[in-house]
């Protein structure tokens, strides 16, 4: 058993850092306008129209498809979580199981309680990309004769980005291979949110935020798990330059 210590190098590298990447992200969106830019052009390249919307390749095989594959995804870690009651050798990694759970169920919870509360609209909503809506800033107060969007955060990209316990899991018990287990709920994120705006469902912003909110919560979340407790050690974990 060891102790671990939450040290100031380990916030700035892991939360304070990206947190600085996301904003500057968010801050050149805004004012190069690549929301509508981006939006611009591939509403314009599908002939003015969202064809992209219901074709198979984007509705049934990512969209929905994608969202079956993180729900099997959470259901395959209850398998393993339950499973570690059982087998020994699984034991040791029970904690880091139940982190993961709790984070993928915490991001996901935490976006689609924003999306219930921001009111924000698609694309596909707004008079521009030929719905019936007309744009709204972000700080504006809704108008009241209409319909509230439930468009931010990315709600589908969080099932992508809602894996970012992955790396912390693999960074704590399989500490070399940690980028792999990073690279995964990024390019997810990136699959799911690319094809939510070739559908229309979401401006660039919304994904940003969403991977901004994932991240977060995963860092935050390891931390109320690990830092000042006490924890097991399993073979191949090797020592972090963060701790």
């Amino acid at each position: 058993m060891i102790s671990q210590k939450l040290k100031p190098n380990f916030i700035v590298a892991y939360l304070f850092l990206p947190l600085l990447v996301f904003f500057i992200s968010l801050y050149l969106i805004a004012f190069f306008l690549l929301d509508f830019q981006i939006a611009d052009y591939l509403y314009q390249l599908q002939g003015e129209m969202w064809v992209l919307k219901e074709y198979w390749f984007t509705e049934d095989l990512i969209h929905k498809g994608g969202r079956t594959f993180s729900v099997l995804l959470a259901l395959l870690l209850l398998l393993m979580i339950g499973s570690s009651y059982v087998f020994t050798k699984i034991k040791p990694f029970q904690k880091g199981l139940w982190y993961v759970f709790t984070v993928a169920i915490t991001s996901t919870l935490v976006v689609n309680l924003l999306k219930t509360i921001t009111h924000r609209d698609c694309p596909w909503d707004l008079i521009r990309y030929g719905g019936f809506k007309p744009y709204i800033e972000f700080f504006s107060p809704y108008p009241d004769d209409l319909v509230y969007g439930q468009c931010f955060p990315a709600g589908h990209a969080s099932a992508g980005y809602c894996w970012f316990g992955l790396y912390f899991f693999i960074r704590q018990y399989f500490y070399c291979y940690r980028n792999y287990a990073l690279a995964f709920p990024i390019l997810l994120g990136l699959l799911f949110g690319i094809d939510q705006q070739l559908r229309g469902a979401h401006f660039l912003s919304h994904d940003i935020w969403t991977a901004l909110i994932s991240w977060s919560l995963a860092v935050i979340l390891y931390w109320l798990f690990y830092f000042d407790r006490q924890i097991n050690t399993v073979p191949l974990k090797k020592t972090s330059n963060f701790k």
